[in-house]
């Protein structure tokens, strides 16, 4: 009778493991889950060190040239510009306006909705449905297009377009606006990321702030066409990133580190 008991006692303590193991999966795949927020920006190695020369005739083409030594890489042969994920409160530089028709690209990713604002009146928010991360390429069709707040569920990639007034609602008033990336200006977007159960209160808050930077290798044609206070390049920085309450009372996440 004892080894019965003793058996049934072994039985319900690996039950009672086994149960805590699964438990400690889903909360390592709920913070693997979590709200990713991506870019492609200038590898740190070079961002610093020297300048992007674009090549006019290919829009993913051109060198890094190190000013110091006048060495030029090419973008065909070295990894110039990078897909990663930002993390908090880390500078980095995005990769030029258009680069790779990528208007000033960022993706976010989350099992469940993505809104992405701004108070902004000098930038207007351009998400693109049929997108995917890491490349940005959709449809190419309007319909497909969101401007000003966005709210989409799991993957998002959200252009910035910069302009001189926020007053434009639809594709057709774009031509003449977007213009005036004036440098040194700072602007802010708003990230939140809701459960499909429940899109009145996020899980997950975010704040990203850009800055216009200067861009002195731009060549002299492309500064006649754009303008004095045109630039390529922006800085990008994961200002806060935040759980809700709710999400650490039910201990849906057990870790702070964006992974």
């Amino acid at each position: 009778m004892k080894k019965i008991i003793i058996a049934l006692l072994t039985g319900i303590i690996l039950l009672s493991l086994a149960s805590c193991a699964d438990e400690e999966t889903d909360q390592s795949y709920s913070i693997k889950d979590a709200l990713k927020i991506s870019a492609w920006v200038v590898d740190k190695e070079l961002w610093g060190n020297g300048y992007w020369l674009e090549d006019e005739k290919s829009v993913k083409h051109g060198w890094w040239v190190d000013e110091s030594t006048e060495e030029m890489l090419d973008s065909d042969n070295y990894d110039i510009f990078v897909y990663e994920c930002l993390n908090l409160n880390e500078v980095r530089t995005l990769a030029p306006s258009g680069w790779g028709h990528i208007k000033l690209g960022i993706f976010f990713e989350f099992d469940g909705m993505i809104e992405v604002t701004t108070e902004d009146e000098h930038i207007l928010l351009v998400c693109d449905r049929g997108s995917k991360p890491p490349y940005g390429h959709g449809s190419g069709k309007v319909a497909n297009l969101v401007y000003g707040d966005i709210k989409i569920p799991y993957e998002a990639c959200v252009s910035i377009w910069p302009m001189d007034k926020y007053i434009l609602k639809s594709p057709v008033e774009l031509g003449p606006h977007t213009t005036g990336m004036k440098i040194g200006r700072e602007h802010y977007l708003n990230v939140n990321a809701y459960k499909f159960d429940n899109e009145k209160t996020p899980v997950i808050s975010a704040k990203l702030k850009l800055i216009v930077l200067e861009d002195t290798s731009l060549s002299s044609t492309s500064r006649a066409s754009m303008g004095e206070d045109y630039s390529r390049f922006w800085s990008i920085e994961l200002v806060s990133y935040e759980y809700s309450d709710m999400a650490k009372l039910l201990d849906d996440i057990v870790d702070d580190e964006i992974e």
